[in-house]
């Protein structure tokens, strides 16, 4: 099977008869469409091993994609376009999960975090993932890199502008990284971010309409879609930013009233799933058009339901909307 270029691979001078014939057989690669859904917390029985996962241009109900190696709680992810990772939890342990993401299984080894933390934050380009923040008692602000086509331990790559954890994340374009609100313990607005490809120390973009925790991010290759999260109880706000500019967020819609949930998209549509909606876990899956907004249509449900999840995909805007 011919290799047909990819943002990721391309080389050469292609043909238009080439991409012409491999349309025409099926082969050209287009837009990821998976979403995976790992970990998160069970009620009394704490951190979770179950992975499942959709189909994001398909509405439709999870299903079983495989065990993480251990439980995690708040498992931050992030996806290539062949690969999710996910973010170990489990204290003592600062392992990096990862997975086929167009196959199922279980998952397997990537490397060590080079430091232990709880509720990270997750972002990536089609080579380069980033893990950020965390719950260390104290919070702490060191964001970890790893080369994503490769197997290795995390490197040090800079500070968030605010040492914080449960912020959201995935809002990315193939070369920023934006990383929103999240808890010191109080609640921020903060929006900081990153250049991807070098390493340093983030800088400020702007600020969330309202401070908000336990948020959850997605996104096109550039439009960053923030939504749900904890003021002084759930909240359902979604709000956007344009990744390339800096400056406030801006209302975008509606989501039902949760926090803790996992976000993913294919660049065009953005899910949520699961979450905290006190005193029960929600397996509720909701989609919005990143280019629309308004209020989010139920999508389906998560095969448990469970709050504080980590997702990755691999259509998402860092990947150049997976193109």
């Amino acid at each position: 099977m011919a290799n047909y270029p990819q943002l990721d691979d391309i080389q050469g001078v292609w043909k238009m008869k080439d991409i012409s014939d491999a349309r025409k057989s099926g082969l050209w690669r287009y837009i990821g469409q998976r979403a995976v859904f790992a970990g998160g917390n069970e009620g009394d029985v704490g951190g979770s091993n179950v992975m499942d996962y959709v189909t994001i241009a398909t509405a439709g109900n999870a299903s079983d994609f495989g065990n993480l190696q251990g439980a995690y709680e708040a498992a931050g992810g992030f996806g290539s376009h062949t690969r999710a990772f996910f973010a170990s939890s489990a204290s003592p342990s600062r392992v990096i999960d990862f997975v086929q993401i167009d196959t199922t299984g279980n998952s397997a080894d990537f490397g060590d975090m080079a430091t232990g933390a709880f509720f990270r934050g997750g972002a990536a380009s089609s080579t380069r993932g980033l893990f950020s923040g965390g719950d260390g008692s104290p919070d702490i602000n060191n964001i970890e890199y790893i080369t994503m086509a490769t197997l290795g331990d995390g490197t040090d790559f800079g500070d968030l502008t605010v040492a914080r954890r449960n912020h959201g994340n995935h809002s990315s374009s193939p070369t920023r990284a934006c990383f929103t609100g999240g808890q010191v313990p109080a609640s921020q607005n903060v929006i900081d971010y990153v250049e991807i490809a070098t390493t340093g120390n983030a800088l400020d973009f702007g600020d969330l309409t309202a401070a908000t925790g336990s948020v959850s991010s997605c996104g096109s290759s550039t439009r960053g879609i923030t939504g749900a999260g904890y003021v002084s109880a759930a909240v359902s706000t979604a709000q956007f930013i344009t990744i390339a500019s800096q400056g406030n967020a801006n209302n975008f819609g509606d989501l039902t009233a949760r926090y803790g949930a996992a976000a993913g998209s294919n660049s065009v549509r953005a899910l949520w799933g699961g979450g905290n909606t006190v005193p029960a876990y929600s397996n509720v899956v909701e989609s919005m058009e990143i280019a629309t907004g308004g209020a989010a249509p139920d999508f389906g449900n998560l095969t448990e339901a469970r709050g504080n999840v980590g997702c990755g995909t691999n259509g998402h805007g860092g990947l150049n909307n997976g193109i």
